[in-house]
C-alpha cells in the first residue's frame, strides 16, 4: 500500500518537472494507458460543465505515478476493465463525497470510513483532497459543477488501474 511520504514525492516531482519533462511524461502517460487518454478526453469533453482535461490529465498521471511504485506493475488498462472500474465506482461515490466534505481534519482523510475498502485509501483520500478543495490553489479551480463529476473520474481511473496490476518480479 503506497504511503503519504511516497505520494508527496510524486506530487513534488511531477508539480518539478520542466515543460519538456512534462509534455514526455504526458506522452508516456498516453503511449502507456491509451484506454484511460480516451476516457478522459470523453469525460472531459461530454459530462464536464467547462471541459477541463489538462487536470483530468494531471490527477491520472500523479495517480499512475503514484501506483508504479507501489510495487506492482500497470499494463494497459482494457476497455473491459474501464467499464468494470466505472460500475464499481458509481455505488460509492455518494457515501465518499459525503465524508469527505464533511471531514474535519484535511490531514486524516484516508480515515474515512468510505476509504477503508479501498486497496490504496491514502492515495484516493489525496486526489479527492485535491479536487474537492482546488479552490484553495490559484492555478487549479475546479468548479462546483465539475467537482462531482471529476472525482468520479479520478476514482474510475484509480480503479482500473488497479483491477489490472500485476507484482513486479521480484517484489514481495
Amino acid at each position: 500500500m503506497l504511503t503519504q511520504d511516497v505520494i508527496d514525492k510524486v506530487w513534488e516531482e511531477v508539480n518539478n518537472l520542466n515543460d519538456p519533462d512534462a509534455v514526455q511524461l504526458a506522452n508516456r502517460f498516453a503511449r502507456d494507458q491509451p484506454e484511460l487518454v480516451k476516457y478522459i478526453a470523453t469525460v472531459s469533453e461530454s459530462a464536464l460543465k467547462e471541459p477541463n482535461i489538462e487536470d483530468l490529465m494531471y490527477f491520472s498521471i500523479i495517480a499512475w505515478s503514484a501506483l508504479q511504485r507501489s510495487g506492482y506493475f500497470i499494463p494497459k488498462v482494457t476497455h473491459k476493465f474501464l467499464l468494470m472500474a466505472a460500475e464499481e465506482q458509481a455505488g460509492k461515490i455518494g457515501k465518499l463525497t459525503r465524508e469527505m466534505e464533511d471531514a474535519e481534519d484535511l490531514d486524516h482523510l484516508e480515515d474515512i470510513t468510505a476509504l477503508k475498502g479501498y486497496p490504496e485509501p491514502v492515495l484516493l483520500a489525496d486526489l479527492m483532497s485535491e479536487i474537492l478543495y482546488a479552490e484553495k490553489d490559484d492555478e487549479m479551480v475546479i468548479t462546483a459543477e465539475n467537482r462531482l463529476v471529476m472525482l468520479i473520474s479520478v476514482l474510475t481511473v484509480i480503479h482500473a488501474m488497479i483491477l489490472v496490476r500485476k507484482p513486479r518480479q521480484g517484489v514481495h
